[in-house]
């Protein structure tokens, strides 16, 4: 892409472009990077049969279901 073309757009090196055509024009737009979503389940200590064991449960499914729908709703 050429140099003045990029700098009135106001796109940097190593910066991610959408493209679209849209009426017979090609659009761009520069995508924001974005922080990883991170789910945190906290595993604890339990006691059981007299000890303590580290329970560590999974992910539910619920949670996950969460983090999509809100991924989806950013787009």
């Amino acid at each position: 892409m050429p140099e003045d073309v990029c700098k009135a757009a106001g796109i940097k090196v190593r910066d991610q472009v959408e493209w679209r055509v849209e009426d017979g024009e090609i659009r761009g737009r520069v995508l924001k990077p974005r922080e990883p979503k991170i789910i945190v389940h906290k595993p604890k200590l339990v006691r059981q049969d007299g000890q303590l064991v580290f329970d560590a449960p999974e992910v539910p499914g619920e949670a996950i279901a969460q983090a999509v729908r809100e991924h989806r709703e950013e787009q």
